[in-house]
């Protein structure tokens, strides 16, 4: 799941000249990210880890980065 987020983001960057700052996924993308920090279940250190603004959408069908101003205002 980290390696499939990494490339979204490197991708994301290589296409748009910046960064992304929020990664969209639905409950089942959150359970498997959490196993991949060794079941780390606080939102908030996988948030700081990634560096990204982490939100659940239902209908996320696959993982997916962009860049939002609201995202940029949370993580300040």
């Amino acid at each position: 799941m980290l390696s499939f987020i990494y490339r979204l983001c490197r991708e994301f960057e290589r296409e748009m000249g910046y960064a992304p700052n929020v990664l969209f996924i639905n409950a089942a993308h959150l359970q498997r990210l959490q196993e991949s920090f060794a079941g780390e279940s606080d939102l908030s250190v996988i948030r700081q880890r990634l560096g990204l603004e982490v939100l659940l959408r239902a209908d996320a069908v696959h993982p997916s980065v962009n860049w939002q101003l609201s995202a940029s205002r949370k993580a300040s």
